[in-house]
């Protein structure tokens, strides 16, 4: 199922990153795991930022890796995620995302979502904050 997003970000405590609030887009795919449960879901997909470092723009792209559990009736559903992030070039983070999807006909939802991401100790054990995001999206649920 595809989920249209944009958002803003806010990274902490990043040497020579501008302290700002930053636009990202993208697009998410949630896939269905029917035989762990009928709510559970493989979370992937692309969100670009531009970031700026004292003056010089970079382009990165963040790549969600996550299980993600969707309440699968009713009006308002309720979603939670939690995995790993990976940043092109080279950074790789831990991810608690909270949500709800609002129904707005049979296959269209319009999302909401929140995000903290940490710095990693181990693989997927958070040790300090990064950032914090809002999105909302467009979620296309496909039968």
């Amino acid at each position: 199922m595809p989920e249209l997003v944009v958002g803003v970000i806010k990274y902490s405590n990043v040497e020579d990153l501008n302290d700002k609030f930053y636009m990202h887009t993208g697009i998410i795919g949630h896939v269905w795991m029917p035989r762990t449960s009928e709510k559970m879901y493989f979370r992937t997909g692309v969100l670009f930022s531009q970031l700026d470092f004292d003056g010089e723009k970079k382009n990165y792209f963040k790549i969600p890796c996550q299980l993600e559990y969707i309440f699968p009736k009713g009006f308002l559903r309720p979603r939670v995620a939690y995995g790993l992030n990976f940043y092109m070039p080279s950074h790789r983070t831990v991810s608690f995302d909270i949500g709800a999807n609002i129904k707005l006909s049979e296959t269209f939802f319009l999302s909401a979502t929140s995000d903290i991401e940490f710095n990693p100790t181990m693989m997927i054990v958070p040790k300090s904050m990064l950032s914090y995001s809002l999105k909302l999206g467009l979620f296309l649920n496909i039968k």
